[in-house]
């Protein structure tokens, strides 16, 4: 379906967003209550509900997000494969896909950052997604082209990545071990903002890096 002009998403009893996010065909919002609806494609179970209720089709009207019962989301970020999200107890929990942190049409519990911080912000791509922890480090798991880690990178005969993809989160290495105050993932890019005043992007470029590459 295509629209030329702004309409109204229809939540359930009458219900305001706080926050919302989209990526690809699927968005998801915070209400007012601290739940998350979810609404668009979902062939990879991004958005997250009850499958067995809804199917596995896209939704064309918010459906509510399975998260924990009694719990309250603070921030949300849609990616093309999946819908991650942070609740009020600082816990990270995420739905669809983003090889190989999690494969589940029903949001899991993501484990594997810092236990010294917690998230703050989160944002995700097709194949990669990254996460904002409170002491301003930046913290990115999926395809090894987008973790900004420092990685050396192995090729095959074919121009390819040996490896696309590492266990676990890695963190960003900033220069002069700057801290992010906010985060936006990309298809195959991610930027930041820093505590300074600027902004660093890595990832894979197409002249977009803003830096004349």
């Amino acid at each position: 379906n295509h629209t030329h002009i702004p309409v109204d998403v229809q939540f359930p009893n009458g219900r305001g967003a706080v926050q919302i996010s989209s990526h690809g065909r699927n968005s998801c919002a915070i209400l007012v209550d601290s739940s998350v609806h979810c609404w668009g494609r979902n062939n990879q179970g991004q958005l997250g509900i009850n499958v067995s209720v809804y199917g596995s089709g896209p939704q064309s009207t918010p459906v509510k997000m399975l998260l924990p019962a009694n719990s309250s989301a603070v921030s949300v970020g849609v990616g093309n494969f999946a819908t991650c999200v942070i609740l009020t107890n600082k816990s990270l929990y995420c739905a669809g896909e983003i090889n190989p942190i999690f494969n589940s049409n029903a949001p899991v519990h993501i484990s594997g950052l810092p236990n010294s911080t917690f998230p703050v912000g989160v944002s995700v791509g097709i194949s990669h997604m990254c996460v904002l922890m409170d002491n301003g480090s930046v913290h990115c798991a999926g395809s090894i082209r987008t973790l900004g880690a420092g990685f050396n990178h192995s090729w095959n005969q074919n121009g390819n990545y040996v490896t696309d993809t590492i266990q676990g989160f890695h963190q960003v290495q900033f220069p002069d071990g700057g801290r992010a105050t906010s985060i936006s993932v990309g298809l195959t890019d991610t930027c930041a903002t820093m505590e300074n005043g600027s902004v660093a992007c890595w990832g894979v470029s197409e002249g977009i890096f803003g830096n004349g590459i």
